[in-house]
């Protein structure tokens, strides 16, 4: 299977390079082309019987070409040399009517990356639908058994997939990679006293062998769905808050979004021009390193073949950098980044040195709420308003009381980010960001 591999790779490598010379030919003064190939399978199982399998087999094509100043751009899933000819032509065509654009360039040639990274990401192997099959059927069987509060297992299921892409330019650079990634989840639904909620857990990874086991997805899926029933209503008023493992990340997103170059040089978010200002507490630091051994999150080069680095994004609590793409860093007139890709592992960690558990968090909020979901889209990110719908749980003298619902939380990033009183090291390694539970000092809750 490597061979296979590898000659793919140098059949994506070939085309590419093909493209960039034909669209040199045709006139283009620069130009970029990138390939990608996804191949996988998909099983799930409901009732010990096989629900869906479904096969993957995709590939598409993106030519990008510069002419005077102008950029013109094609997508095809035909890699026929012949459709690839017509895809430069209308890329080409495309290029005249755009308007002129000095900006929009290739990257300067000492940005590129020189030297690949090995992640140790790629490792594939043969997998038929009936081997997926009995472990989701294997996986549901457990689950029936596992709680007497279980009431249907919605779904087990389990995919394979590999992913090979190719990237070239007019600079001479050309470059190919592999992945694998494995992915097993599994949902229930939980019900007592008439009410039922939903329980699920999953497993990821690019080497099938270091997937969670069954217990370890019937444990957290249990946990979830149990722990839910029977919410209470919670009276409306200011508490401080937890947000769970699972929901700190949306602190991460809207900050990360908000310092996006796009967002900078148009000025639509609630942190424009923010940068060497202290958003964050002082003791708070940030941090993104995308060349994380064994993480699929991690990438040597952006999607213009700019090389990676580690870099501190807020330090102290104070902003060092904006997330910039070629295009971004030009407009901006500052340096690229290699960050026309999403944000990579990112680590948060507390000068302070107290960071703390889950349970001395709740201890130290002592009373209060815990969010562990967040529904709706209810953020403004020109202003930082946010307001959503939640449940949760309810903590009195630093223990959980009772799971609550039907409640929505209310208020702004800014007194947000700068409300956070402590972390806690419940991080979870299936997250890109390595951040546990945050504990913030106040927000506004709407209930009953």
């Amino acid at each position: 299977m490597d061979n296979d591999i590898q000659k793919e790779r140098k059949n994506l490598e070939d085309l590419v390079q093909y493209a960039v010379e034909k669209a040199r030919e045709m006139g283009a003064t620069e130009s970029k082309v990138r390939i990608s190939k996804a191949t996988g399978l998909s099983v799930s199982c409901r009732n010990a019987e096989m629900e869906n399998v479904s096969f993957t087999n995709g590939r598409s094509m993106y030519i990008g070409v510069f002419k005077d100043d102008r950029k013109g751009g094609v997508s095809t899933s035909d890699l026929s040399h012949e459709a690839i000819d017509q895809s430069i032509m209308a890329a080409l065509s495309i290029a005249r009517y755009t308007d002129l654009d000095v900006d929009s360039r290739l990257p300067d040639k000492d940005l590129l990356v020189t030297e690949e990274i090995d992640f140790n990401t790629f490792h594939p192997r043969e997998v038929e639908p009936e081997e997926l099959f009995v472990s989701c059927r294997d996986l549901e069987a457990k689950a029936v058994k596992a709680n007497p509060l279980i009431s249907t297992v919605i779904s087990a299921r389990e995919s394979a997939s590999t992913n090979i892409s190719a990237m070239a330019n007019s600079l001479g650079f050309v470059k190919s990679e592999a992945t694998t990634t494995y992915v097993r989840n599994l949902t229930l639904l939980c019900e007592k006293d008439g009410d039922k909620q939903y329980g699920s857990s999953y497993t990821y990874d690019s080497n099938y062998d270091a997937l969670f086991d069954d217990d370890f997805l019937l444990d957290e899926a249990i946990n979830e769905g149990v722990n839910k029933l029977c919410p209470r209503k919670l009276a409306t008023g200011d508490y401080p808050l937890i947000l769970d493992v699972e929901q700190s990340s949306m602190l991460l997103n809207v900050l990360f979004a908000a310092l996006d170059g796009h967002v900078q040089y148009y000025k639509t978010g609630f942190l424009s021009d923010s940068l060497g200002q202290q958003v964050m507490p002082s003791w708070l630091s940030i941090d993104e390193n995308p060349h994380v051994y064994g993480k699929l999150s991690s990438c040597y080069m952006d999607a213009d073949g700019v090389k990676t680095r580690p870099m501190s994004i807020i330090k102290n609590g104070v902003v060092q950098e904006y997330f910039l793409n070629n295009y971004f860093s030009n407009k901006l007139k500052m340096k690229n980044n290699a960050h026309n890709r999403g944000v990579s592992n990112t680590f948060v960690t507390d000068s302070r040195g107290q960071i703390k558990s889950r349970e001395e968090l709740i201890r130290q909020m002592d009373r209060g709420i815990i969010v562990d979901d967040i529904m709706g889209n209810g953020i403004k990110l020109i202003s930082g308003e946010v307001s959503v719908g939640a449940s949760g749980f309810y903590v009195e003298n630093g223990q959980i009381q009772y799971p609550i619902a039907e409640f929505t939380i209310a208020g702004n990033f800014k007194d947000m980010f700068n409300g956070i009183v402590a972390l806690a090291n419940d991080g979870d390694p299936r997250n890109v960001a390595d951040l546990g539970s945050v504990l913030i000092d106040n927000i506004k809750v709407a209930g009953v």
